[in-house]
């Protein structure tokens, strides 16, 4: 049996599953990383180094992870605050995002595991969206109009944070294979 096969897929999985945690709205960078730093410390054990990624490759990467994080929150906060969103409201959309997503995890559970992501999913957005516009029009008074703005502007900053984490991760997925 092919052990170092063996090795990537199971890194793979690792990877698919922060790719998941990054559609709904976590962390799933680290998730990845850690997917890439098994695949070294393991496959040392099951191959000469020098077909492997370096250790200071896997610490590049550990970095670039935590610069992806942080730049997919800016780059929300940025677009939040484009669409007139106030600061406030970049706190109200991550925990509406979460509170969306674990909702919608629950109720799509009753059709199984793609019933769950989809609607997990389909939750991150529209708990973002709707905890902003709440914010926005019911606590800070302000119009349908501008609150709904605010709010679309929650949900595109999320949609370019999530894509700049998947381009990463497949990116990590690139160094497996």
């Amino acid at each position: 049996m092919d052990w170092l096969l063996v090795l990537r897929i199971i890194c793979t999985a690792v990877l698919v599953v922060g790719a998941v945690g990054v559609v709904l709205g976590l962390p799933g960078t680290f998730v990845a990383w850690l997917g890439v730093l098994l695949f070294v410390l393991f496959g040392r054990l099951l191959a000469p180094p020098s077909g492997l990624l370096s250790g200071w490759l896997v610490l590049g990467t550990f970095f670039g992870s935590v610069a992806i994080e942080l730049a997919d929150n800016v780059l929300s906060g940025i677009l939040v605050r484009t669409f007139g969103a106030s600061t406030s409201s970049i706190l109200v959309a991550w925990l509406g995002g979460i509170g969306g997503g674990v909702l919608g995890g629950l109720l799509g559970g009753m059709g199984g595991f793609l019933g769950s992501a989809v609607l997990g999913l389909v939750g991150v957005f529209a708990g973002g969206y709707a905890a902003v516009y709440a914010w926005e029009r019911y606590h800070l008074r302000r119009s349908p109009r501008d609150a709904a703005r605010a709010a679309f502007g929650t949900v595109l900053g999320r949609l370019v944070g999530m894509a700049l984490k998947l381009l990463w991760i497949a990116w990590l997925l690139s160094l497996l294979w």
